[in-house]
């Protein structure tokens, strides 16, 4: 559910909101089957189905209307692991911030069959 809708909802502020959800964040892993989530888009409720990946989504609609609003916010490098020797460091460019706002950047290594490492995660202003 966005800030917003929790706020009105709720009859508190925005910022009242936004700062008890940075204190006391939820994790979509530790919803119980059957409870109710909301859609990133249209915050309409989206059942949470048991042995299966907590759904983000109502419908394919608003997973796609949220993908192609949130294009910017993603992107892919890669390090040409093919080509030696491996680079010591890998630069990426982002065009687009908005100057004063905060951003999390995350990064994700992938191995040659696409498993996961640890990721890393910064905060920048």
């Amino acid at each position: 559910m966005k800030y917003p809708t929790i706020a009105k909802l709720t009859g508190l502020n925005i910022n009242t909101v936004k700062s008890f959800c940075k204190v006391h964040p939820v994790d979509a892993a530790d919803t119980q089957p059957g409870a109710v989530a909301f859609c990133n888009e249209c915050d309409r409720p989206v059942v949470i189905r048991e042995k299966r990946k907590p759904r983000q989504f109502c419908s394919d609609a608003c997973r796609m209307k949220w993908w192609n609003g949130h294009r910017t916010e993603f992107k892919e490098i890669y390090s040409e692991y093919y080509f030696e020797p491996m680079p010591d460091t890998l630069s990426c460019t982002v065009e687009g911030l908005a100057e004063g706002a905060e951003y999390t950047v995350k990064v994700v290594p992938l191995n040659v069959w696409l498993a996961e490492g640890d990721a890393i995660t910064a905060e920048l202003r």
